[in-house]
């Protein structure tokens, strides 16, 4: 078993990827609101679904993955 640990300042988490990701949440939808890109998290495409319906403009549904976990966590956004 590998396992991850996010750091910053000190340790927030230490687990395996996918169970980091299964913590934050399976699904994510992105939305892109006030100019922004904002993200939300679900534990299942159904949930996801629901609540994507109930928004404007583009939105997207997606896989989450270690990115998104370091942004739940951190509230920061990965610079490349």
């Amino acid at each position: 078993m590998i396992g991850l640990g996010l750091l910053i300042r000190k340790l927030l988490r230490l687990n395996t990827p996918v169970n980091l990701i299964e913590e934050v949440g399976k699904v994510t939808v992105e939305y892109f609101a006030d100019g922004e890109t904002h993200e939300e998290f679900f534990p299942s495409r159904e949930k996801a679904n629901e609540y994507a319906g109930s928004l404007e403009g583009d939105v997207r549904i997606r896989p989450s993955n270690l990115e998104d976990v370091f942004l739940k966590f951190t509230n920061r956004r990965v610079e490349s």
